[in-house]
């Protein structure tokens, strides 16, 4: 329980004995999961919303970027404004580019092409993928697995070129927050609005709760 991992084209060489790569294991094997419900569908009770601005707050809290990260930078002049979720540099000298997917089937494969294009700029040297597993994976809409982007690297591996860890949380259910009882008084608009700055905002004020 914890977290399922995913090596491919030589990232376990480039990550080995990195702290900030193994903080990030970490911070995520231990990931509680925010539900909420019958707050909004029935079919999906864990807070989608909640638990990528619980990531964010984990990845800046271990030294990760969340804001410069850019698959070209500006200076490059390529016009290419596409971002992802947070990068870095290693101890080794290693760039790292990082994509957190709780959405479906298409974003899982923009983020796979996004992996490519890092490469291709030549602006990072390896990549980290962060999904959920299959079983969780379920209660979240839309979502897709760690275990379906195992098999897609796996079987079709000349077709990720990028060094690349896939991480996939598989939490301790025991541990789940109740999030409905952190704001009682929202009602099923509060819920879905989709701010970020909003649910970043949320994670901080109960960070002693979902942490």
């Amino acid at each position: 329980m914890g977290v399922k991992t995913h090596y491919a084209n030589k990232a376990a060489f480039y990550f080995k004995g990195e702290s900030k790569v193994t903080n990030l294991i970490d911070f995520c094997s231990n990931l509680k999961m925010p539900m909420t419900t019958g707050a909004v569908n029935p079919k999906y009770p864990m807070n989608q919303k909640i638990l990528n601005a619980m990531i964010r707050h984990g990845l800046v809290s271990i030294g990760w970027d969340i804001k410069d990260t850019r698959i070209v930078p500006k200076k490059r002049g390529t016009n290419l404004d596409q971002k992802g979720d947070f990068t870095t540099s290693l101890n080794n000298g290693i760039k790292v580019f990082g994509e957190v997917e709780f959405g479906n089937i298409a974003s899982a494969w923009r983020d796979l092409f996004k992996f490519n294009l890092v490469i291709a700029f030549d602006t990072y040297d390896a990549g980290i993928f962060i999904l959920p597993c299959d079983s969780i994976a379920p209660e979240i809409e839309g979502c897709y697995s760690f275990e379906k982007v195992k098999n897609i690297v796996t079987a079709a591996s000349s077709s990720v070129n990028c060094p690349l860890l896939i991480i996939g949380i598989e939490p301790d259910r025991s541990l789940d927050i109740n999030t409905n009882q952190l704001e009682p008084n929202w009602i099923k608009s509060d819920w879905r609005k989709q701010s970020e700055t909003l649910w970043d905002d949320f994670v901080t004020k109960y960070s002693a709760t979902l942490f």
